[in-house]
């Protein structure tokens, strides 16, 4: 008996899958894309993580470069500064010596001209270039 039920029950199933094809077209279809998706899926999770961590390494990279740049960028600042400081201090220095040795040029010129002005402006003329007016 168990034969006949079976082969009664494959009867009405045949009956009911011509009647209802489009149910089974959907489950089948879904199913198969279920199989071919579904390691794609995993896959993408994979590739998706993988970039994240990509990311995240070009951006640690880019603020450790960033980083450097600053910290160089201020190193060479101090420097500057530091430089700027030196020179002036030097060309400060240098304008006093020149200052005091203009000053005692000047008063060598003025002990050897005397009393003699003309002799005065025409030595001053020559050592430093500029003229005196005696109007």
């Amino acid at each position: 008996m168990s034969w006949l039920a079976t082969k009664l029950f494959l009867k009405k199933a045949v009956v009911w899958a011509k009647n209802h094809w489009k149910i089974l077209a959907l489950a089948a279809y879904t199913l198969v894309l279920y199989l071919v998706f579904s390691k794609k899926a995993r896959n993408a999770k994979k590739i998706l993580e993988i970039t994240k961590q990509s990311h995240k390494a070009q951006v640690d990279a880019i603020n450790k470069s960033h980083a450097e740049v600053l910290k160089k960028r201020d190193e060479n600042l101090k420097k500057y500064q530091e430089i700027m400081r030196q020179l002036e201090q030097e060309h400060a220095e240098r304008r006093e010596a020149i200052s005091s040795d203009k000053k005692k040029r000047v008063k060598q010129i003025v002990e050897d001209s005397g009393d003699d002005p003309q002799k005065l402006a025409e030595m001053l003329k020559d050592t430093f270039g500029f003229e005196i007016n005696n109007d």
